[in-house]
């Protein structure tokens, strides 16, 4: 399966039906094992966190060129089937620390806490590693920051879940503050023109 730049290196005329990657050509079930292993890798060796976000970013954007969209446009980034499958990953990974009975579970003894608590920043390292490279949406990090301070549920929010919040703003707190004003800018835009049409 070769891609536009490298059927040019070769001399070979492109041909999108031969060349191509389609939508039913992916592999789902492998597809799925890589990106839970990488995950999972992710999550309990931190330090090379950075190293696997940006293997997730460098498949993402194989997958794309080989299906001829334009890698670094956050449209396209829509249509990748990896893409979707971490972000699911990410979000049932995530709920998981707010299932009652794992929660219990961790608290049983030591060893359980630390588990519990070292899977949890693994995680919110990784989502924010993920934000960092527009790979997950700041709608969803948003949604994830109020479900930590326990605005989107029934628990009250404790000190575990105010301290992985913690480390995930200081893990995207920048980015995610130059997000936060391109918003508020292109939303102020808008805001002046509906008023300029309003006057016309």
């Amino acid at each position: 399966m070769k891609n536009k730049t490298e059927c040019f290196n070769e001399e070979i005329e492109f041909n999108p039906d031969e060349h191509q990657l389609k939508e039913d050509e992916t592999n789902t079930e492998m597809l799925e094992i890589v990106v839970k292993s990488l995950f999972r890798k992710a999550i309990t060796e931190k330090s090379y966190c950075v190293f696997y976000g940006q293997i997730c970013e460098d498949i993402m954007k194989l997958e794309l060129d080989l299906m001829g969209k334009e890698k670094d446009k956050l449209g396209s980034m829509k249509s990748s089937k990896f893409r979707k499958m971490i972000l699911s990953n990410a979000r049932d990974t995530f709920n998981d620390f707010f299932n009652q009975e794992k929660r219990q579970e961790s608290t049983k003894d030591t060893e359980s806490k630390a588990i519990f608590e070292e899977k949890l920043f693994g995680n919110m390292e990784y989502v924010g590693e993920l934000f960092n490279r527009r790979m997950l949406p700041i709608k969803s990090l948003i949604e994830i920051f109020f479900q930590l301070m326990g605005e989107n549920q029934e628990n009250v929010c404790d000190d575990l879940l105010m301290e992985a919040c913690i480390n995930l703003m200081n893990k995207v707190g920048s980015k995610f503050e130059a997000e936060c004003k391109k918003k508020s800018k292109k939303t102020k835009a808008d805001d002046d023109d509906n008023e300029d049409d309003k006057e016309t």
